[in-house]
């Protein structure tokens, strides 16, 4: 069993009607020069399970709520650790206002066309693994449902 400080979450908020998903854009952080975007996310609280991670920073950093959630995977962060990622597809989206924290202050939020994020994760404007790799699976699982 992992403990709940070691786990996180990135949530791919999709919008079948657009086929767009939202990113969180940072004005700047420490690991770029410039913004920097992502996806909603972040560590899970004590006693959280990773659904309601997911839920709860969807809303916090972009003020969606969704009806509709999937598990797209986990992964480990690094070798020889123990900090895992889940990944989440949600759908059936309202859009609300963000209830950002601290650590927050500033982040926006950006629809992206689904295709779009994909070529960010190859010409580097997406640049955190699990951003990286849960676009991609999302990619995958809308293919793979037929939603090119």
């Amino acid at each position: 069993m992992h403990e709940t400080s070691r786990l996180s979450v990135c949530v791919i908020a999709h919008d079948l009607d657009t086929d767009q998903i939202a990113t969180v854009r940072y004005a700047r952080r420490s690991w770029t020069p410039g913004p920097a975007w992502t996806m909603p996310g972040g560590k899970l609280d004590p006693g959280e399970d990773s659904l309601e991670g997911a839920r709860r920073e969807l809303k916090e950093e972009s003020g969606i709520t969704a009806a509709t959630w999937s598990p797209l995977g986990e992964i480990a962060l690094m070798t020889k650790s123990t900090a895992r990622l889940h990944m989440f597809i949600a759908r059936d989206l309202t859009v609300g206002e963000q209830e950002l924290t601290g650590a927050e202050t500033g982040m926006t939020v950006e629809w992206w066309p689904l295709e779009e994020a994909v070529a960010a994760t190859m010409d580097g404007r997406l640049l955190l693994s699990g951003a990286v790799v849960s676009v991609l699976m999302a990619a995958q699982a809308v293919s793979a449902a037929g939603r090119v």
